[in-house]
């Protein structure tokens, strides 16, 4: 490889790079499925008296992964269209509500729980796809 060739490949990976991390910086915007800015026990109150289940993410300002996950899943019309009125959703930020992540035992974020009557009924680690987020609705309500 003569040297303009692999100077003009380091660049355009460099350039790359830098495009990522700008474009996966800060805090993401709060997904529309999240807009009442319920807390976590509101969340799991109005759950009980809509006979829904409660949808809780357990996320962090300073949790890259969490900030995908809001950018991506939880902002996709799709998911949005299926679940705005199929639960109640809150998201938890685990250095404001600690809290909430203890009553969670919230190990990793982003996390992800269905809680059906005050009962964790399902849970999932990590950015989750929209079919897996689905899924995860969608699971039987068994306690956990």
């Amino acid at each position: 490889m003569n040297g303009k060739v692999l100077t003009a490949i380091v660049l355009a990976l460099a350039v790359t790079m830098i495009a990522i991390r700008l474009l996966n910086s800060g805090a993401a915007p709060t997904p529309e499925l999240f807009k009442a800015g319920l807390t976590f026990n509101a969340a799991v109150e109005q759950a009980r008296a809509q006979s829904k289940p409660a949808l809780i993410v357990a996320t962090a300002s300073w949790c890259g992964p969490c900030q995908v996950y809001k950018r991506s899943t939880l902002a996709d019309a799709d998911v949005l269209s299926q679940l705005k009125d199929r639960v109640v959703p809150a998201l938890v930020d685990v250095d404001a509500d600690p809290d909430a992540a203890r009553l969670l035992k919230v190990y990793s974020i982003p996390a992800t729980y269905l809680i059906v009557n005050g009962e964790i009924t399902a849970k999932a680690e990590g950015v989750l796809s929209e079919s897996q987020l689905l899924a995860l609705v969608s699971a039987p309500a068994s306690p956990r």
